[in-house]
């Protein structure tokens, strides 16, 4: 079972390799593609590590979030519209390690009495528990790890590596400025389907429209 919750954590993760390891796109050569699919796998394989290691926690947050919607809907009808940017909780949250033990003190309080709960009732299971119980003692740490800024390192382009990036910023911009016009009120479709025939997904969304603006910027850029 415990593999089972693994798996099913893990299947979003990866699930889209398959594709990207059978769709080899034009003009980039196979090295290229398969170190960009390695990558992915690395990427992915952190995080699911990172899922995992914030289990605990987000089991604690989940629970308390039903618990509060339903206290709220049901006994007090207060607070029903109560909320939080992104952008103020990071302001309002100190990034440092002491801040996230706090936060996220639960998970320890979750490992420890799951620690007594299976030494008291089934001891054999402890050996395939320690794993997750160990990374939930520490997800104060690993949560503090990960959020601490990379540092900034400038890599130099070859003429290679520019050559290909220029040739994807064409092909970006090429979809809106084929796509984007009259016949579309000037936004920008969501997908343009090559097989089995052409068709166009009259649809937008703010995402589309984003990258129209920016793809526009980037190719005055570009000349």
């Amino acid at each position: 079972w415990s593999l089972f919750i693994v798996f099913v954590l893990a299947f979003p993760v990866y699930a889209h390799l398959q594709t990207n390891v059978l769709t080899h796109p034009r003009s980039v050569p196979w090295t290229s593609h398969f170190w960009s699919v390695l990558g992915d796998v690395k990427t992915n394989t952190q995080q699911l590590f990172i899922v995992i290691a914030v289990l605990a926690y987000q089991a604690y947050s989940n629970f308390d979030a039903v618990v509060r919607t339903l206290y709220r809907r049901v006994f007090s009808h207060q607070n029903l519209l109560e909320w939080k940017t992104a952008a103020q909780s990071e302001r309002d949250t100190s990034h440092d390690l002491r801040s996230y033990v706090r936060l996220m003190g639960v998970a320890i309080l979750l490992s420890v009495i799951s620690v007594m709960l299976i030494v008291g009732f089934r001891p054999l299971a402890l050996l395939i528990a320690a794993p997750f119980l160990l990374i939930w003692i520490f997800s104060p740490l690993v949560a503090y790890r990960i959020s601490l800024r990379p540092p900034n390192i400038q890599i130099a382009l070859t003429s290679v590596d520019i050559k290909m990036v220029r040739m994807i910023a064409r092909r970006t911009w090429r979809f809106f400025e084929t796509f984007v016009g009259d016949d579309s009120n000037w936004l920008p479709p969501d997908n343009f389907q090559e097989d089995p025939q052409p068709k166009i997904a009259h649809r937008t969304s703010p995402t589309n429209i984003g990258l129209l603006l920016l793809s526009t910027i980037s190719a005055h850029d570009f000349g």
